[in-house]
C-alpha cells in the first residue's frame, strides 16, 4: 500500500473517529510553532510553523489546573 493512499485513509479515519468522540478530539489552536536559528522555539499567531494542537478537552483542563499562575 502506498504512502498516500495509507494517509488518505488514515485522515478519514481520524475524522470519523473525531465527529464519534468529539470531546476527545485533537483540537487546534490559532497559535502555531517554529524554531528560529539563535532564538530556538519561536510561538506565533501569523500561521507560519507547525499548528500547537491539545487532545480532547481534559488537555484544555489540565493546562489551566497545572498552570503557574505565581502563587
Amino acid at each position: 500500500m502506498s504512502h498516500g493512499l495509507r494517509a488518505r485513509i488514515g485522515y478519514q479515519l481520524r475524522k470519523y473517529a473525531d465527529r464519534i468522540d468529539h470531546r476527545g478530539a485533537t483540537k487546534f489552536t490559532h497559535w502555531s510553532f517554529t524554531f528560529e536559528t539563535g532564538r530556538g522555539l519561536v510561538f506565533r499567531d501569523d500561521g507560519k510553523g507547525c499548528p500547537v494542537c491539545y487532545y480532547g478537552d481534559q488537555d484544555y483542563e489540565r493546562a489551566h489546573t497545572e498552570a503557574d499562575c505565581g502563587s
